[in-house]
């Protein structure tokens, strides 16, 4: 009985998990290859972008404060012409002066130009700041939809007792922000007070909290640029950052969310994904063809072995591939057949055996045994032949007067020699009656052999 023998996972299984595995490890290599060189470029490009923004409007905010300190200083406040000449300023929206005593107080103000409503003093911080640097800022409250900022400069009257002046001026920045091409950036004082947002305009006057990476990296910083990949505190939103510290007093910062900043490459990686992912069914149905093309030949060559397990020795394969399943179904082909006539040899091989091995036993019984005792004689006698069949024999017959012995010998060995020695036992057995029938008559070897032949 043959049990048929299943197997567990078929070799069309095993090509399209390993085909599907293979892919899926190229796949995701290339994607984390594609993620890691696009965060890489997109981190740069926009670095890149953003120092080239934040520079332009840090040269154009110091070019400003360049002209204007530059205009002060010449200016002769108070004076007939200093209303005339503080008109053809065009940064200059308003300006007010004010004597500084030895104290440091701030006494009333003996000078104004085009006041604004929001008269107010410059505060202690800023008179410290002023003394340390000669600069301080201070954001507009209510610009009335100008963006501007307060200027304070201070000027050296050469009079210890007089006292320097402090200049508070009131900066038109509308030419700043449209010569800037829309920069998205933050003019920050030295204080950390936000002068102006180009980006939310409302959190101008705004502090800029303390704890902020990139202001405090700015601060620190004993170059002109830099920038940095931070997290925000309050957030723990991942920012890209930029600083420009075009002097003055002043820092621009640049800065923009990770996720904003990679929007573009999350879609790109998305489309990626997609056109991965098709081309992983591609793959898969093309796999899927090829493994059906691969594995039916094989099926058949898996039931053409079963075949022949049950005994079955008639195949005929399809050899028409070309290919090695081509080969190894011409070789199936070729061994049924030789099996075929290996087992039709066998089982004749086996019947001539069968053949011979009776006319052997048949044979030995022709053959007088080995020993023999008669009342006149005693006869020892052995016999071996070369194969299973042999041409030897020999008999021998008793009378009263004699004891006839004959021995033949056919050349060769096998069935016919033995065939010859059964005739020769035949026709013996005919000259042994004659013997026996004729008892005294004695007949010599010529003519024992004549009467045989």
């Amino acid at each position: 009985m043959t049990i048929a023998i299943k197997p567990k996972r078929s070799l069309g299984l095993k090509l399209l998990s390993g085909a599907t595995i293979l892919v899926l490890i190229l796949m995701g290599s290339a994607y984390l290859l594609a993620y890691n060189f696009l965060k890489e470029e997109t981190s740069t490009f926009t670095f890149e972008l953003q120092s080239n923004q934040s520079q332009l409007l840090g040269q154009r905010f110091a070019h400003i404060i360049e002209t204007v300190t530059h205009d002060l200083k010449t200016l002769q406040i108070p004076g007939a012409k200093a209303k005339t000449e503080l008109a053809s300023q065009e940064q200059l929206l308003s300006l007010e002066a004010y004597k500084l005593n030895g104290k440091g107080q701030v006494p009333n103000r003996f000078f104004k130009w085009n006041e604004t409503p929001e008269r107010e003093p410059p505060t202690p911080a800023i008179i410290k700041e002023l003394l340390q640097t000669g600069l301080s800022y201070q954001a507009v409250s209510n610009s009335k939809g100008i963006p501007s900022v307060y200027l304070y400069s201070l000027l050296e009257s050469g009079d210890p007792v007089v006292g320097p002046t402090i200049i508070k001026a009131k900066l038109n920045l509308s030419d700043l922000i449209r010569k800037s091409g829309g920069t998205q950036a933050q003019l920050v004082s030295r204080l950390g007070e936000i002068l102006l947002d180009t980006r939310d305009p409302k959190n101008s006057g705004s502090q800029i909290n303390p704890s902020n990476p990139l202001f405090r990296a700015a601060h620190l910083s004993k170059v002109s640029i830099g920038t940095l990949e931070y997290q925000m505190p309050e957030t723990q939103d991942t920012h890209l950052g930029t600083y420009i510290i075009p002097g003055y007093n002043v820092v621009v910062l640049n800065t923009l969310k990770y996720r904003d900043a990679m929007k573009g490459t999350f879609m790109l990686l998305e489309k990626m994904l997609l056109v991965g992912l098709a081309l992983l069914g591609a793959a898969l149905i093309v796999v899927v063809i090829f493994s059906l093309k691969l594995t039916r030949p094989l099926a058949k060559l898996t039931e053409a072995t079963q075949v022949i397990s049950e005994g079955n020795f008639d195949l005929s394969l399809s050899e028409t591939s070309g290919d090695e399943i081509g080969i190894l179904s011409h070789s199936m082909n070729q061994m049924s057949k030789k099996i075929k006539e290996l087992l039709i040899e066998s089982v004749a091989k086996v019947r001539i055996e069968q053949e011979v091995a009776i006319a052997s036993s048949l044979q030995h019984n022709l053959i007088p045994p080995t020993s023999i005792i008669t009342t006149r004689y005693t006869l020892n006698s052995h016999y071996q032949s070369a194969s299973e069949c042999g041409g030897d024999w020999w008999g021998y017959v008793e009378t009263e007067q004699e004891l006839t012995i004959m021995i033949s010998d056919a050349t060769g060995h096998g069935l016919p020699p033995a065939m010859l020695t059964a005739a020769t036992h035949g026709c013996f057995s005919a000259i042994q009656k004659i013997l026996k029938e004729m008892p005294d008559v004695s007949f010599s070897p010529s003519r024992l052999l004549h009467i045989a032949n």
